[in-house]
């Protein structure tokens, strides 16, 4: 594969950066010749805008993605979807957002999930909502939608990276209690949204 592009956007906390970490580790354990990330946070720890950008494949020369190249758009937060958004500009993205909306503190703007979701539908070929947080909670976790994020990508075959090569990933970067509630919310999400 010459490339393939992921953006991954949400606030601080939310495990923006951990979900960079986690595609890229494992594009190159599945032998993907080159993966690059690109971050952009900047109040990250006071639930600031948080994004990044991962890139794998055989012809990766820069951490950015051009905004007519992307492949998956993966949101952990719709306002970040809806502010972000405009770096996809090819209609053949897939995305995955998380059904989770934070109003901007002291924004004036009257704005709702349904609102965003309604805009961003037209933008892209296949997009899916889920509720990410409300899978990981369900599975015990309150922190793990990011990879409840990811595993819905693997589910509706979005990503081109295996299970098992993301669960061994997790392997390496987790121990203890934070790695068994990650491959429990892995696999919970995986069964709950059906192999496609």
């Amino acid at each position: 594969m010459k490339e393939y592009n992921v953006l991954v956007v949400g606030v601080g906390g939310m495990g923006v950066l951990t979900t960079a970490q986690l595609l890229a580790r494992t594009a190159l354990k599945q032998g993907f010749s080159k993966a690059l990330i690109g971050e952009i946070h900047g109040m990250a720890q006071r639930g600031g805008s948080v994004i990044a950008e991962v890139r794998f494949g055989e012809e990766i020369l820069s951490p950015i993605i051009p905004f007519h190249r992307n492949s998956l758009y993966l949101a952990l937060e719709l306002f970040e979807a809806l502010r972000y958004s405009y770096r996809v500009l090819n209609n053949d993205c897939y995305a995955v957002l998380n059904n989770f909306f934070l109003k901007p503190p002291l924004s004036k703007i009257e704005m709702s999930s349904e609102t965003v979701l309604k805009y961003l539908r037209n933008k892209f070929e296949r997009m899916e909502v889920i509720d990410a947080t409300k899978m990981a909670k369900e599975a015990g976790s309150s922190v793990s939608a990011n990879v409840a994020l990811v595993a819905a990508a693997t589910a509706f075959k979005f990503l081109p990276l295996g299970e098992d090569s993301l669960k061994e990933t997790m392997k390496e970067m987790f121990k203890g209690e934070n790695l068994e509630l990650n491959i429990k919310t892995f696999d919970y999400t995986i069964s709950r949204l059906g192999k496609r």
